[in-house]
């Protein structure tokens, strides 16, 4: 991939601090190569845990009206994560899981390059919870840069 390809970058936010700087990152990207920005948050609410009593819990659908509700407000808060940022073209909010929607995305906008922040989770907690940005960078159909903050 040369610079010249690069003319659309995806961004994935869940609105973390890891998140503003990867956006920066894209940002100071997109300046450079001349592209634009497509900036995505991914609401994965598809189910959730319930709590019976005690420690016992179980999946549970989310009511549509509570969805809708999250994903309203998942989008007035991409408006103001992107207001000023001239590189930043689209919006979009999906409902699902962060780790197939980012890829399918990419796919779906023609991105050139997927910008993520990563959390640098590590042990156990990766080990069941996973990482987004690890399973981005492994079934992305393009490069994937995964910007971390750097530790105080």
């Amino acid at each position: 991939m040369s610079p010249a390809s690069v003319r659309r970058i995806l961004v994935a936010t869940d609105f973390s601090d890891t998140a503003a700087r990867a956006l920066e990152w894209a940002q100071a990207a997109a300046r450079a190569f001349g592209a634009e920005v497509t900036l995505l948050h991914v609401v994965d609410l598809a189910s959730t845990w319930i709590p019976l009593s005690g420690p016992a819990v179980f999946p549970a659908p989310v009511p549509p009206e509570a969805v809708a509700q999250v994903e309203q407000l998942a989008r007035a808060t991409l408006e103001a994560t992107a207001h000023g940022a001239a590189e930043v073209t689209r919006r979009i909010v999906r409902t699902g899981h962060a780790r197939e929607i980012i890829p399918a995305t990419a796919r779906e906008i023609g991105a050139d390059l997927i910008v993520v922040g990563s959390h640098g989770r590590r042990g156990m907690s990766q080990l069941f919870i996973g990482s987004v940005a690890e399973h981005v960078v492994r079934h992305a159909p393009v490069p994937v840069v995964v910007v971390r903050v750097a530790a105080a």
